[in-house]
């Protein structure tokens, strides 16, 4: 006979299935894993028990699935290395395994710094401590400290989610934020790379031009595929991609698409010819799709050649969105076609894009000219068509 009377519930953000006892006067959180058979069971057990009186913490945690949560003793306080350790283990049941490693990195040195000591004895004081011990002997860039800080601040508000412990502050210390340059190539860098890369690498000079005609990042360029080349109803062509590094961060994962301009679809025609038997649209010298590291050291050892800066396979994707901006397309359209979640981020190509900001200021000289009475009356008629919108025709011998 099934005694269950308990409805299973599912957490949405991490599909684990999960359900809550009174046990000893109090409301605790039961986790029971990702599959619902499973999960079916250890529940029907837990029933059992609390209809007994026999369920406490202990007696939940026995026999329980390998990626069961494991605390500590009912009315025990909170050790910081046990909760690390839980953590992790969830982690890394859950997540990627870089993210597991970094997260095990940054953890490590929070304990390290604040030593095992109880969750509660937590407060802002240690936690601005520790970014600020992290910022001088872990890190050298200028956000030194705050991806440390970052990563224990999600351990805490996961323990708290889980109900294992309550986070022991309420407001964390303030992360400054200073935005990340752009990489990009000159142009004076770009004609001498092309010019190097046209006589001596054909292939790649390809790979190279197409980055900085469509601005897609390097994994996407490396893993470029036939299934990804589309063209629509009106003979248009473009590139999909279903699965992208900013859909895992959206609740309703949206494609995207890169359009293509005739001299990127030359591209992708020339070198689908070249090896009709593979998928991947650009291969390396040994015929094999391009890795991280030979797409990368494979650049720089190019740039060297051309003599230029040896720059990474993300100066493409910069360069492109820099040179967008400096031709004056919409912030947002240039968002939706690089593909991010936030205009903060395309804006990054503005900020740091010394020729965007000359043209900018160039744009009132006229008129300033004008008020200050030094302008011809050329310029002044100039300026007046452009104020109401007309177009400006050039003037003869120009």
């Amino acid at each position: 006979m099934n005694c269950r009377r308990r409805r299973l519930c599912r957490d949405g953000r991490n599909d684990q299935y999960f359900v809550r006892f009174q046990v000893g006067g109090v409301r605790k959180y039961f986790p029971l894993g990702a599959s619902r058979k499973k999960a079916e069971v250890e529940l029907t057990r837990l029933e059992r028990l609390h209809t007994s009186g026999k369920l406490d913490i202990q007696s939940a945690l026995e026999d329980a699935p390998p990626e069961r949560l494991t605390v500590g003793q009912a009315g025990a306080e909170i050790m910081l290395k046990e909760v690390i350790d839980v953590h992790l283990a969830w982690v890394e049941d859950h997540r990627a395994p870089s993210t597991c490693d970094l997260r095990r990195r940054y953890l490590r040195a929070f304990l390290k710094y604040a030593g095992d000591c109880p969750v509660s004895e937590i407060d802002k004081l240690v936690l601005s401590g520790f970014h600020g011990w992290a910022k001088k002997h872990c890190s050298k860039s200028l956000n030194g400290g705050n991806v440390f800080l970052r990563n224990v601040k999600s351990m805490l508000l996961w323990a708290e989610d889980m109900h294992i412990c309550p986070c022991p502050v309420r407001k964390f210390p303030y992360m400054p934020m200073v935005p990340p340059l752009t990489k990009r190539f000159t142009d004076v860098e770009l004609t001498r790379l092309l010019e190097c890369l046209r006589l001596n690498a054909p292939d790649f000079h390809d790979m190279i031009v197409f980055g900085l005609m469509t601005g897609l990042r390097p994994p996407e360029l490396r893993q470029l595929e036939r299934q990804h080349y589309m063209k629509d109803e009106d003979g248009n062509e473009y590139l999909e991609f279903q699965r992208h590094k900013t859909s895992k961060a959206m609740r309703d994962a949206i494609k995207r698409t890169v359009p293509l301009v005739p001299e990127a679809v030359e591209i992708i025609d020339r070198q689908i010819g070249q090896h009709a038997w593979r998928c991947n649209v650009f291969l390396n010298e040994s015929g094999k799709p391009y890795t991280a590291g030979v797409f990368r050291q494979r650049l720089k050892r190019w740039c060297r050649r051309a003599g230029i800066k040896p720059r990474p396979p993300y100066a493409l994707r910069h360069t492109f969105g820099s040179l967008e901006a400096e031709a004056g397309v919409n912030q947002a359209v240039l968002a939706q076609i690089m593909g991010h979640t936030q205009l903060s981020t395309t804006a990054r190509y503005i900020n740091h894009n010394a020729e965007h900001h000359r043209k900018a200021i160039g744009a009132i000289t006229a008129r300033i000219n004008r008020l200050a009475g030094k302008a011809s009356d050329a310029d002044i008629q100039t300026e007046d068509r452009r104020s109401f919108g007309d177009p400006v025709s050039p003037q003869n011998g120009d």
